[in-house]
């Protein structure tokens, strides 16, 4: 898409600086067409998963396609009962910038989980405080929390416990698990619990949650 984008920006350089002829009315027929196939082609992806990159970027794709296409209508009719032949570039230029946007923001967010970043809004300081706020969490340490692909977001820590029975680890961890759902959407999980000793290699077998599927 950016290399579209800079063609057509290349392209509406060229006819700004040496204008020439258009024939307003193919111009018009054609992007009517056009207009029509984008339209319908946005309305089924857009009944589509959005949480997928490359639906997503389909789906803006078309979008991108289907304003062009209301540009070119646009300059179309301002061309024939006018006779200004400088609407075109200028029209181009602006269908350009709006595709390199539109290309800069999911090539933003498909870098982002490509490098498992932290999903956008937030904090592993916010996720370790809520997590200690559960009954029988004494510490949070080791957290890592980041972005598999759009909508699927893990996590793994390191819990210290309080004193306790080993069958009431069970209660904490769902209490860690709702925690994490309802305040982060985060549903794929990797707890480890050590106890208060572990630091000197003195506790017992650390118990692992199984990763959510």
């Amino acid at each position: 898409m950016g290399i579209i984008a800079f063609e057509i920006l290349r392209e509406a350089r060229e006819r700004w600086q040496q204008p020439q002829p258009i024939q307003a009315g193919p111009m018009l027929v054609i992007a009517v067409v056009g207009l029509i196939v984008n339209i319908i082609v946005a309305y089924v992806l857009h009944e589509h998963d959005h949480d997928d990159v490359n639906t997503r970027s389909a789906f803006l794709h078309v979008v991108g396609d289907t304003l062009a296409s209301v540009g070119v209508i646009g300059a179309g009719v301002v061309i024939l009962f006018t006779g200004w032949m400088w609407f075109d570039p200028l029209v181009s230029a602006l269908i350009g910038l709006l595709i390199l946007v539109s290309a800069g923001r999911l090539l933003k967010e498909t870098v982002h989980i490509l490098v498992e970043g932290m999903p956008d809004g937030m904090t592993a300081s916010a996720v370790a405080d809520a997590m200690r706020v559960a009954p029988g969490v004494g510490e949070v340490h080791d957290l890592h929390v980041w972005t598999v692909a759009p909508g699927y977001v893990a996590l793994s820590a390191h819990v210290l416990l309080a004193d306790q029975a080993l069958s009431q680890t069970a209660d904490v961890m769902a209490a860690l698990k709702q925690t994490l759902r309802e305040q982060f959407g985060i549903e794929h999980t990797t707890i480890q619990f050590e106890c208060a000793a572990c630091a000197q290699g003195m506790c017992l077998p650390a118990v692992r949650a199984p990763r959510s599927s």
